[in-house]
């Protein structure tokens, strides 16, 4: 008889009780007063996840700081840095001269954009030094559980793809918090609405949880193919019919290898790192190798994953990333929405 595949989520159950004591004591201070938030005065647009990583929260930043910037404002980004080599503050206004290594992956990625962004742990001192420099509103990035500081305003990101995972709190599941703590935002957004399994009923179950939270569509979509090692942008319709290997570290890959599916691609193998991973020369080495021997032509990876990939130019075989592009419906109103909840908080 074959035996049942054991579910690795029940090895945490034990901890759930002990972790959900600690977020409440955590959250009681601070609801009680007894911890006060820290309050800057320029705004701050909190955006972050109810979920571990792979909701899609890095190019909703960007999106978000490319608008404020188009609108005549000067937006920066407070970022704690996951994978940075350093602890000490770090104003990067642009990414030159700099390295994934030193200021993160999501946060190199914004500043190759033009984006400013002040890189830390402790993100009000960080704030207080974005201000100083006159950036406002300031977009928390990841924020949606910093307590710490003070928010204008809670966006807060759901992946429609997979809203809640298998709806446990860390470590048996993905939640970082209690879905009723949702209620807390004040605008969210279904994220790769396009790829979602009953969208409706998601829908209804946040307006559930959060009756005053306007909801918001949006998704992903491609836009172009950049050789790693060349300037030059490659059409979409290239990898139509092309044997590639998709390569990715992500909080969520599934969504990623689907667009290259959808794209047309012929897809060989795929390998899947953690999120936030920082390759080594090793390792690079052995993906080209496992790709010739499925008998790709590319090696597909995302932006996030170029940034850290380019350290190991040139390659044997041709990586190339997909650049995607945010959309979301009904823009008009998420402006308006946006535009009126930062009035309300600058009377």
């Amino acid at each position: 008889m074959r035996a049942k595949k054991f579910p690795l989520c029940l090895l945490g159950l034990p901890l759930v009780p002990l972790y959900f004591l600690g977020w409440g004591l955590r959250t009681s201070l601070y609801r009680r007063g007894f911890i006060p938030q820290k309050k800057l005065r320029a705004r701050v647009i909190s955006v972050g996840n109810i979920t571990l990583g792979g909701s899609g929260k890095t190019p909703f930043v960007l999106y978000l700081a490319q608008r404020l910037k188009k609108k005549g404002h000067r937006p920066a980004v407070l970022s704690r840095g996951y994978g940075r080599k350093g602890k000490e503050p770090l104003l990067v206004e642009r990414a030159e001269g700099k390295t994934p290594r030193d200021m993160g992956d999501e946060p190199y990625l914004l500043s190759r954009y033009g984006i400013p962004v002040l890189v830390g742990k402790d993100r009000f001192s960080s704030g207080v030094l974005a201000q100083s420099k006159g950036f406002s509103p300031l977009i928390l990035d990841d924020g949606f559980q910093y307590l710490n500081l003070y928010r204008d305003v809670e966006i807060l990101i759901i992946d429609s793809s997979n809203p809640f995972g298998n709806g446990l709190l860390l470590p048996a599941g993905p939640l970082r918090e209690p879905l009723s703590e949702v209620g807390r935002a004040d605008l969210i957004i279904l994220n790769r609405a396009d790829q979602a399994r009953g969208l409706e009923a998601l829908k209804g179950r946040l307006r559930k949880l959060n009756p005053r939270a306007p909801l918001f569509e949006a998704y992903y979509l491609p836009q172009s193919l950049h050789l790693l090692g060349e300037t030059k942008e490659r059409p979409l319709t290239e990898l139509e019919g092309r044997r590639v290997f998709a390569l990715s570290a992500l909080g969520n890959p599934g969504p990623f290898e689907t667009s290259l599916v959808n794209l047309r691609a012929v897809l060989v193998g795929r390998k899947r790192f953690l999120d936030h991973h920082f390759y080594k020369k090793g390792e690079v080495e052995r993906l080209e190798r496992e790709a010739r021997g499925k008998g790709a032509e590319w090696v597909v990876t995302t932006e996030k994953d170029e940034v850290k990939l380019s350290a190991f130019l040139p390659f044997r075989l041709p990586i190339l990333s997909l650049q995607m592009k945010l959309i979301i419906k009904q823009e008009r109103d998420f402006w308006r929405t946006l535009d009126a909840l930062l009035a309300e908080q600058n009377p």
